[in-house]
């Protein structure tokens, strides 16, 4: 067993760098102890809170005002850390899912405030940022359970020889939408994909369908939504219909963390492939499965560019929402449809056949396991 202490010891400095004018003890052990498999609990008793800065991230649990150094116990690991004082535990759990610690820097005092007592724990940051760490406690965890599922068909516009205008079916995607965790986000979502609330003052419905993408930059991001202008400018509820509520802020409640995550602003959508935990969205779900992801990355591929700028139209000819009881069938059939659809021979378009076949298999698998053919298992979005 190896451990420190440091009694009696007054540092000066702020958020982390000791606080002038206390007293703290100093104590670091490491032990096998048993694993919970949970984010970090702490016990009913101690009032914990937590908070970060670029450098280190900090838990005070407040404890009774007898408690001394002696008294406190302090196992770090480097997934998993507990505190006891008075074979009492405090705090308990894994917090590798929420950032990495460098063990050695880390440790413990005890401070006293307003006549209060508490323990602060200091852990210094491996990887450094303001908000690199997230969901430390088990009671931060959002809910990101799939509790909704819509759907969107995206197709290629153009125009043939003729001048006539042309449309190439380029996949349906389904989207799993964090119903639990953002309802009334999620709520406003569908209502989009289904028409249902009606027209706007524009003359406009507020509908997806018959809306384009305006941004595809490849390997970044698609957004689309812009039900008024189509360009990302329109800001489609200033003018709420009658009967519908406006949204609570939303906005980093759930980062963008995981390639694939469906963000909303307004009726404005955007799907991203980079982590991207400042961005002031609202993350409301997730690409539903591998294929889903492989059209979207297509459309990049297709019609993207570094500027954001759609290089070819890109639509959405149908959306909408599905019963939880009819999403494995229509999953089936959209995987059936893309293995047996022909690459349209009347276009005179040949790029773009080469591109929608040749894309495939570059896409295929680069989100998560592909369910087969045939059977139904969505991805597992745990990691």
């Amino acid at each position: 067993m190896q451990g420190c202490r440091t009694a009696a010891a007054t540092r000066s400095g702020f958020w982390g760098r000791g606080f002038p004018g206390r007293t703290s003890q100093r104590v670091c052990r490491r032990r096998d102890s048993k694993a919970v498999q949970s984010l970090l609990k702490p016990s009913d008793s101690s009032k914990a809170s937590w908070w970060q800065n670029p450098e280190e991230v900090y838990i005070r649990l407040r404890v009774d005002d007898s408690i001394r150094g002696k008294d406190i116990d302090f196992e770090l690991h480097p997934t998993r850390l507990r505190l006891s004082a008075r074979e009492e535990t405090l705090l308990e759990g894994y917090y590798d899912d929420a950032g990495e610690v460098d063990i050695d820097g880390s440790f413990w005092e005890i401070e006293e405030e307003d006549g209060e007592k508490s323990v602060l724990i200091t852990l210094l940051k491996q990887t450094m940022g303001h908000m690199s760490f997230e969901d430390l406690f088990e009671m931060d965890r959002v809910n990101t359970t799939f509790t909704n599922w819509v759907y969107m068909d995206y197709v290629l516009k153009g125009k043939d020889d003729e001048g006539l205008e042309t449309s190439r079916m380029l996949g349906r995607v389904f989207y799993g939408l964090y119903g639990s965790a953002m309802p009334a986000s999620t709520k406003r979502f569908c209502q989009l994909c289904t028409g249902e609330m009606g027209e706007h003052s524009s003359g406009e419905l507020y509908w997806y369908r018959g809306t384009r993408l305006h941004t595809i930059i490849p390997g970044d991001r698609i957004e689309g939504g812009d039900i008024l202008s189509g360009d990302g400018s329109g800001r489609l509820f200033e003018d709420i219909p009658k009967g519908f509520k406006k949204l609570e802020d939303d906005v980093n409640k759930i980062k963008f963390t995981k390639k694939g995550m469906l963000g909303m602003k307004d009726s404005l959508f955007c799907v991203g492939w980079e982590p991207n935990p400042d961005s002031k969205v609202a993350v409301i779900g997730r690409v539903f499965d591998d294929p889903s992801m492989s059209i979207l990355g297509q459309i990049c591929e297709i019609a993207g560019s570094q500027t954001g700028d759609p290089s070819r139209e890109i639509m959405i000819s149908d959306c909408g929402v599905i019963e939880e009881e009819n999403l494995e069938t229509m999953v089936a059939e959209e995987r059936q449809r893309r293995i047996l659809a022909p690459v349209d021979e009347d276009t005179r378009d040949i790029d773009m056949q080469d591109d929608i076949v040749g894309k495939m298999d570059e896409f295929s698998g680069s989100f998560g396991s592909s369910p087969q053919t045939g059977g139904f298992k969505p991805i597992d979005f745990g990691e």
